[in-house]
């Protein structure tokens, strides 16, 4: 992996901070939140051949306001109202790339980079928990495509009656556009080789699950922890430089609140 790759892939283990955990309420607040500490990410893509990255890595948190920033994702809160729904504008980092020298099937392929993504994010509260829909496009035109999700999710605090143990089981869909597809799981015609033939990926519906676990040790440090996988259709996983059907990504750390 190269060290721009690290970089950004750093991000991914923000976001198991308490940002993802945000409502209404810490929305009105003014005050300012700034957590950080160690980490540990577990990176699973889906691209064949290619290792499971293991990196340390800080973890932080902050906001202030309407602001935020967790992992590779910020947002800044547009509207909000008072039974609980929220409009934001969003931005995140993208690494599904890989460099051909991943893996052997990658030889010759060129280099599929990170970006930059934004767009925008609507999420409804309700007794039950909280639904979210949320667009992001390619801001670098990297891969010139873009993504559509809805998901669902319910915080459960004191879980498995462990005083303190919160919990948020998250499913969801998405649809990816043939541009995003295309470019990081397709073959260009002058990519081909004989054991490489030449792909094209179209649009496609997908599954995202997740679940993420917080526990404090005290008023200043919180133990955390975030397993997250996207399935992928057939038209993803019949490319010939994919091989496996969902890609995984895996953090898990401490925080403390300064």
């Amino acid at each position: 992996m190269s060290f721009k790759s690290y970089v950004i892939l750093m991000g991914v283990v923000l976001f198991a901070g308490s940002g993802a955990g945000e409502t209404i309420r810490t929305v009105e607040r003014e005050d300012r939140v700034f957590q950080a500490g160690p980490g540990v990410l577990i990176s699973d893509k889906a691209q064949e051949g290619v290792d499971t990255d293991v990196w340390p890595i800080p973890a932080v948190y902050y906001r202030e306001g309407r602001f935020s920033i967790f992992g590779p994702r910020a947002r800044y809160v547009l509207h909000y109202e008072e039974d609980d729904l929220l409009v934001g504008a969003t931005a995140q980092m993208r690494n599904e790339g890989y460099e051909d020298d991943d893996s052997r099937v990658l030889r010759g392929m060129g280099e599929r980079r990170a970006t930059l993504e934004a767009g925008l994010t609507v999420r409804k509260y309700f007794g039950w928990g909280r639904v979210t829909a949320e667009w992001t496009s390619d801001v670098l035109n990297e891969h010139k495509g873009h993504e559509i999700e809805l998901l669902a999710n319910r915080w459960f605090n004191n879980a498995f009656d462990v005083e303190g143990l919160r919990m948020l089981p998250t499913v969801g869909v998405n649809w990816r556009s043939k541009q995003l597809n295309d470019h990081y799981y397709g073959v260009e015609a002058d990519e081909a080789r004989g054991f490489r033939p030449a792909y094209e990926v179209g649009s496609t519906v997908g599954l995202l699950t997740s679940l993420r676990v917080d526990y404090p040790l005290n008023d200043q440090w919180n133990l955390f922890s975030s397993v997250s996988a996207e399935w992928f259709d057939g038209e993803i996983t019949d490319s010939p430089i994919v091989g496996q059907h969902y890609k995984l990504t895996a953090v898990l750390g401490a925080m403390y609140k300064f």
